[in-house]
């Protein structure tokens, strides 16, 4: 990602606007003939609000992945999108029939064309699952295509002993085919039929075979949002789509943030993101129904109460004074001097986890509360480990879910991990410095492949160093 520029983002849409999405090749055989055929289709425009739509999610995913790779700039960010005049606002209306009949009778002088269109406007089958019919799917005689889905024929075996060894009355595995689900089924129904070779018994005719059809509940990887089975951007991009919002609320759309709520607490916060991460960069068959959140595993339910045994997860603060061209990590605010009105200093923040069997911290958000009569706030810096989704909004009294997230495991296990450094700018004299607190935020703290980290398990310290008369 560090490699794309502003000028390979900007001719990247360019190819969109001129070429479409990718050359659209269709291959088909045709029955008797050895030699393949095929068709390229010769429209590939894609429409401006589908351009708008690529370009908006470049934009999201570069966004979140900016600090991660490295990158000085977002180079989709200065791309405007396409302004839609009102003729390309399509809406999609159904061919009516005397439309079908002009398109088909315009396509009789193509058989393979015409074959396509008659049967796609008769069943509604799609152009992939068209080219894909076996004849074992089509019944002429009966003007049936029945298991469009696909067909297995002739599964099964011999026995190459000829033992004559009965099995009854024992299960005995005859296959086990492997299947690749496409789309957001939720259910999946199969059949069993006879097959021309049949079922052949030891010393006697076949009979009393019994056939018939099973529905199966699909269970999706709830992680795998862009349904390619692999945890990584893709799914990233569309979880950040939804980040912070809370059902309720107008960034909250049923159709697209229920399914990132993965802890079912009501919003896409930093649990979904602890749960999120213990699946990142994973194919879905290595990411086992423990890892899921107890709500999505199946037959679960419930916001999931979780109680650690051992440890707890410590955050502080430390107020570090600041100085032109000096790091500022080098210099302890010496807290018997205070700060004086028009004195800058830096507030950093710090979070270490303790907890037993911890694979990691992967979101730190807190509520920073400070007294606007003492100090006003500048800059925020979330330094470079909780990066991911950083946040932190600057409100008259206080500074909203500061800090951000990490998808890398191990992070602050055992040791101390800075999130945030707040700059700061003394209004009065502070002789013992300023009046902070800090509290988790209502989505708090999150650990990899666990959610939320309950608040009684969270301890909140300040740095205290002791002034003259206290020593």
């Amino acid at each position: 990602l560090s490699e794309v520029s502003r000028p390979m983002a900007a001719a990247y849409m360019a190819y969109l606007r001129n070429h479409g999405k990718y050359n659209k090749t269709v291959s088909y055989r045709v029955k008797g003939r050895r030699a393949a055929r095929s068709y390229q289709s010769k429209y590939t425009e894609l429409s401006p609000s589908t351009r708008n739509l690529y370009l908006q999610t470049l934009k999201q995913i570069f966004a979140v992945l900016a600090d991660e790779a490295g990158l000085p700039e977002n180079p989709f960010a200065h791309i405007s999108p396409v302004e839609l005049a009102e003729e390309d606002i399509i809406g999609r209306e159904p061919f009516t029939p005397e439309e079908l009949r002009l398109i088909g009778a315009a396509a009789q002088d193509k058989p393979f064309l015409y074959a396509l269109f008659v049967v796609g406007a008769h069943t509604g089958l799609r152009e992939g699952d068209l080219a894909t019919l076996r004849w074992a799917e089509i019944d002429l005689p009966g003007g049936v295509i029945d298991n469009v889905a696909g067909t297995v024929t002739d599964l099964g075996g011999v026995d190459d002993g000829f033992s004559c060894m009965g099995v009854a009355p024992e299960w005995v595995r005859l296959a086990v085919v492997e299947f690749d689900v496409l789309g957001s089924l939720d259910t999946a129904e199969f059949a069993t039929g006879a097959s021309p070779l049949e079922i052949g018994v030891c010393g006697r005719q076949t009979k009393c075979v019994a056939y018939g059809t099973a529905a199966v509940e699909i269970e999706h990887n709830v992680y795998d949002l862009d349904g390619d089975c692999f945890i990584n951007s893709g799914d990233l991009g569309l979880f950040a789509v939804c980040w912070g919002c809370c059902e309720g609320e107008p960034c909250w759309e049923p159709n697209t943030c229920e399914d990132k709520d993965f802890d079912c607490s009501g919003c896409v916060a930093a649990g979904d993101l602890g749960w999120f991460a213990g699946a990142w960069l994973k194919p879905c068959d290595e990411i086992p129904r423990e890892a899921w959140p107890p709500c999505r595993r199946p037959g679960g339910g419930g916001v999931r109460e979780e109680t650690l045994d051992n440890g707890a997860v410590l955050i502080r603060w430390d107020t570090v004074a600041w100085n032109q061209g000096i790091n500022a990590s080098l210099n302890v605010c010496p807290w018997e001097m205070g700060y004086r009105a028009g004195d800058q200093f830096d507030v950093e923040l710090w979070v270490r986890d303790d907890t037993a069997d911890s694979r990691g911290l992967t979101a730190i958000l807190v509520d920073f509360a400070f007294n606007p009569a003492e100090v006003a706030v500048g800059q925020i810096d979330h330094g470079s480990t909780y990066t991911t989704l950083a946040s932190g909004e600057i409100g008259e009294q206080s500074i909203s879910r500061l800090g951000g997230a990490t998808l890398e495991p191990g992070v602050a296990v055992g040791a101390w991990t800075s999130f945030a450094v707040v700059r700061m700018t003394a209004l009065v004299d502070l002789p013992r410095g300023p009046h902070l607190e800090v509290r988790p935020a209502y989505d708090g703290v999150a650990g990899l492949g666990r959610g939320t980290i309950p608040d009684e398990q969270i301890r909140v310290m300040a740095v205290h160093r002791a002034s003259p008369t206290e020593r």
